[in-house]
């Protein structure tokens, strides 16, 4: 029977510009990273934060930095909800300034501040997204050197690090009221990228890391989550013409190589594994699929060197689980 195969959830250009971003960002992070990137449980991340206040706030500036790799100080300033400061720390307004309703981030030669709006503090997700994107302005400028970054590009990074989640399920927001004598509800919207595009980069770069989809996407709410699965689809329903481009992404994901495992016990090259032909070239068996790059000889089968036993070559090839 004849299956549709499912389409792009964003639009191509934004598809090529989170590819293109990725790449960026891996090119600049490789080897300053001290830890394993993978997608953060949000319900994890903030079980050790009791409360969003001005005192949880600076908890969790503090994890955020560590999980950034950022080991500069900032000062924490908190507004109303009319934008009024509450706390003046010393730090006049200066030469660089990251600006939204829902947070700023300060910084010239006295020192650096990040302007954290009270509202977030009912959205403990929202307030997370919001410190992480003030943070990557400093992450960009600072130890990128990029000085011309755009806000979307600041709303990006936070996600290849693994915060896609808080993004994702914060960036539309429904309030609803009902007391004895009015009742209504509101929406309202933080971030500069859409919740598609927020949702789709989550999906994309989790599954490049290798993680397992059903898990993260249950970390999504509703709407992102069903981005998040049509995302995962996508990928694979393009699993060939991914694959042939898969030398240009290698350098973006450093663990692409998880997709791949011995369909036997499970084990799982890197891109350090090699392989012998009997012509004697070594090379990555996978990065070919299975062809001998010298003798043009094409393996059908290959050798997994932990059960040690041949294994059909199609059958290491793993596809991302389908959410259900």
């Amino acid at each position: 029977m004849f299956r549709r195969k499912m389409r792009c959830p964003v639009l191509e250009n934004e598809l090529n510009w989170v590819l293109q971003s990725g790449r960026y960002f891996f090119e600049k992070i490789e080897g300053l990273v001290s830890r394993n990137i993978q997608t953060i449980d949000p319900n994890d991340f903030l079980s050790f934060c009791a409360s969003s206040n001005e005192e949880g706030t600076e908890i969790i500036l503090g994890k955020l930095k560590a999980l950034l790799d950022i080991d500069v100080h900032f000062e924490l300033e908190f507004e109303d909800s009319s934008g009024h400061s509450k706390v003046i720390r010393g730090i006049p307004h200066g030469d660089m300034r990251s600006l939204s309703a829902a947070g700023r981030y300060i910084a010239n030669d006295v020192g650096k501040k990040i302007q954290i709006n009270e509202s977030n503090f009912k959205n403990p997700l929202r307030l997370v997204a919001t410190i992480a994107h003030e943070l990557c302005h400093y992450k960009l400028i600072d130890q990128f050197n990029l000085n011309n970054h755009d806000e979307d590009m600041t709303d990006l990074l936070p996600v290849f690090f693994g915060l896609g989640v808080f993004a994702s399920n914060s960036v539309i927001s429904f309030n609803q009221w009902n007391d004895v004598s009015t009742q209504g509800w509101s929406i309202a919207r933080t971030g500069y990228l859409s919740e598609e595009v927020f949702s789709f980069a989550t999906a994309l770069y989790s599954i490049y890391r290798g993680e397992d989809s059903k898990v993260v996407g249950n970390y999504l709410a509703p709407n992102p989550k069903d981005i998040f699965k049509k995302t995962v689809k996508y990928v694979n329903d393009q699993s060939l013409e991914l694959w042939k481009t898969r030398k240009e992404y290698s350098g973006v994901f450093p663990n692409i190589n998880i997709e791949v495992a011995c369909p036997n016990c499970g084990w799982r090259p890197s891109h350090g594994s090699l392989w012998v032909c009997s012509c004697g070239t070594k090379w990555n068996t996978f990065e070919t699929h299975a062809k001998c790059p010298n003798c043009d000889k094409q393996w059908e089968e290959t050798w997994c060197p932990k059960c040690e036993k041949m294994q059909d070559h199609n059958k290491w090839y793993l596809k991302t689980e389908h959410l259900t």
